[in-house]
């Protein structure tokens, strides 16, 4: 039983697709630039893998129930958190250049909008 609508868990579920395909645009520019310099292989194949990562969260949020159960609790039950990206992204991009920044502060409005659902 849903404690919402089922236009409302849709939208919620647009507007969290559409913050996920922002974050991996971000992340794709960010490459290539990251790309003239050999020496970034590593770094690139990380944010790769983040790339990976949140793709596999628009399909989860896109097939089969598991979106619309998280709407089967109570809102003050919820208590769930971000998805845990911050901390994937935040174990390589540590340094504080700008770009590393803009990818941190596009996971981290993931995270917020995902965690206050």
């Amino acid at each position: 039983m849903s404690y919402i609508p089922k236009e409302e868990i849709d939208k919620k579920r647009n507007e969290l697709t559409e913050l996920l395909v922002k974050g991996i645009a971000i992340i794709n520019k960010h490459i290539k630039n990251l790309e003239k310099d050999q020496s970034n292989a590593s770094l690139i194949k990380d944010l790769e893998i983040g790339i990976d990562n949140l793709k596999g969260r628009i399909d989860l949020i896109n097939k089969g129930e598991w979106f619309e159960k998280l709407f089967d609790k109570p809102p003050k039950a919820k208590g769930r958190g971000g998805f845990g990206l911050s901390r994937g992204f935040g174990e390589f991009l540590w340094q504080g250049f700008d770009w590393e920044q803009e990818i941190m502060t596009a996971v981290r409005s993931i995270e917020r909008y995902y965690g206050s659902m």
